[in-house]
């Protein structure tokens, strides 16, 4: 029985309700979502109920039918009876963390987007603003006070199963490029599922085939396979001594648990539970957000400490020292990339076009003027014998391509990762600097290798500064 007194502009609200109903009030329909009990017009979902009672309706009977064709039926969670202001105020209120969390996760992940835009360097940030606006749209579509905006519930189910999957996409090609795609490319492939099943499902609901509820089951599967994957690769990474891998894996593992909470309530049907999502979601983001942070000001002291060696170049250029000039850049070079070896090359004086004999190398390259090794440091100082360990394949790709490049060179102490860029000022080739890490400590990204170009340009007009300001005093 609906209560006394009357109040103004009544409204009940229902949260969920599974999932096709008509109400009645005595008898007299009110509202209605769906057909019963033939489901002709059935898209299905969970529709949060906004009924609009008539004048006069203290002490009549408000009668639900429903009907779901899964074994989800019925009303869960919050009933409530009030005036829409009073209903809007208290629903906003109920809501203000995931409608909070929201805004902020989407308003964050558009900042990111812009900062990717004016860097293009670094894919890290891409991904990142995908899983931030996504996880904003996901809060905002759960808010209680939503169907105050739009009152059209298969819109706003839609819109949190469409977000959920490419929060999914996001995570796994977020991960993908922070740590590799995994064993049998199983990161790649969960990042090819996502989308593959939100077209699928898209197609599905338009044609008729399934109803709006279908796709939510497997797509909650497909999340806590991610869960899965994800948490034993940040265990890994920060077993492994990876800095980022450490930050992410304490943040994931507690979103996980929070997230495994929430996800497994919904999938065992438990009608009455704290919802965690959202507060899972902005964990986990946080987590992100402090690696971020941390590249930025890696890359920051980078910059710094690049501005001071070049300092140190141009004095050792006015010395007219290159060996030693050659050994306190590299040495340098080293630090910055935390490698555990640096190696450079430089053409004979006499020949600029800087030729070099390279094993395997492609056809074409000359074998006229052998390049040097101007200098050479590891973790303990100068090396020596180090011009036999690099990988000469990948420095051939980088002087026919002139562009800086990184890879992978497996020898019996392990993987490592590389990056070589070239000595390239007016037209000329004069070298080529070569550094290494082990692949477990260091995995070399975009923002390295365009770091290192920007280095190796300026490093190259310091050599041919050197070599004119040399000649010009022995020609004096």
């Amino acid at each position: 029985l609906l209560p006394s007194p009357e109040i103004p502009d009544a409204l009940v609200y229902m949260r969920t309700v599974d999932q096709n109903y008509e109400a009645y009030v005595d008898g007299q329909l009110v509202s209605r979502v769906g057909a019963v009990p033939d489901p002709g017009w059935f898209l299905g979902g969970a529709p949060t109920a906004l009924i609009r009672l008539p004048p006069g309706y203290a002490g009549k009977r408000l009668l639900l039918r429903i009907y779901s064709p899964s074994r989800s039926i019925g009303i869960a969670r919050d009933r409530l009876l009030g005036g829409r202001a009073e209903l809007l105020v208290h629903l906003l209120r109920s809501g203000l963390d995931e409608l909070f969390i929201g805004g902020l996760m989407f308003i964050l992940g558009v900042t990111v987007f812009i900062i990717y835009i004016s860097r293009q360097s670094d894919s890290l940030y891409l991904h990142y603003s995908a899983v931030a606006m996504s996880i904003g749209v996901y809060c905002i579509s759960r808010c209680h006070a939503k169907v105050f905006l739009f009152e059209n519930y298969q819109f706003w189910w839609a819109l949190q199963l469409a977000a959920l999957c490419l929060i999914g996409f996001g995570v796994m090609t977020f991960f993908n490029a922070l740590f590799g795609e995994g064993p049998f490319k199983l990161g790649r492939l969960l990042a090819f599922l996502f989308p593959v099943f939100l077209l699928g499902a898209i197609g599905a609901v338009a044609s008729g085939a399934v109803d709006l509820l279908a796709p939510l089951f497997p797509i909650q599967m497909l999340i806590l396979a991610m869960l899965v994957y994800v948490s034993v690769i940040a265990i890994q990474s920060s077993i492994a001594g990876n800095t980022d891998g450490r930050i992410i894996a304490v943040g994931w593992l507690i979103a996980a648990g929070l997230a495994s909470f929430d996800l497994l309530t919904n999938v065992l049907r438990v009608s009455h539970y704290v919802v965690l999502s959202h507060i899972s979601a902005l964990v986990f983001s946080l987590s992100l957000n402090v690696v971020l942070v941390r590249r930025l000001l890696l890359i920051a002291r980078r910059l710094r400490d690049y501005s001071a060696m070049l300092q140190i170049s141009l004095a050792s250029t006015n010395a007219l020292d290159p060996r030693q000039h050659a050994l306190q850049a590299l040495e340098e070079v080293r630090r910055l990339w935390q490698a555990d070896r640096a190696l450079l090359f430089l053409c004979d004086s006499g020949s600029a076009s800087g030729s070099f004999p390279v094993h395997g190398s492609s056809a074409g390259v000359a074998d006229e003027s052998p390049l040097e090794l101007a200098a050479a440091c590891d973790a303990r100082g100068s090396a020596r014998n180090s011009d036999e360990k690099y990988d000469k394949a990948l420095v051939s790709e980088v002087r026919g391509q002139q562009r800086a490049l990184s890879g992978r060179v497996s020898r019996d102490d392990g993987e490592h990762s590389v990056l070589a860029a070239p000595l390239v000022a007016q037209r000329q080739f004069l070298g080529f600097l070569y550094i290494e890490a082990g692949a477990r400590q260091r995995a070399f990204d975009r923002a390295d290798l365009e770091l290192l170009l920007a280095l190796t340009g300026q490093l190259a007009v310091s050599v041919l500064t050197a070599r004119a300001l040399r000649l010009e005093l022995e020609t004096a």
